[in-house]
């Protein structure tokens, strides 16, 4: 499991009457430039962004493809 980047704290927006909560929970895979398919990529990316997510979100992870 790689160790997560905490994001700065939550953004409040006013949305018509109400304030609401807004976090971000980013998965980020580098590509490399000998790279000829994309799908490493984002399957790279999309783990990463699970892996936030199960952390309890709010966070930034990055993976290298396979």
């Amino acid at each position: 499991m790689v160790s997560p980047h905490l994001l700065p704290e939550p953004a409040i927006v006013a949305c018509r009457a109400d304030l609401q909560l807004v976090t971000a929970s980013v998965g980020v895979a580098p590509f490399a430039p000998d790279a000829t398919d994309s799908e490493p990529l984002l399957a790279a990316a999309d783990a990463a962004l699970y892996e936030v997510k199960r952390a309890g979100g709010n966070a930034c992870v990055s993976r290298a493809p396979e």
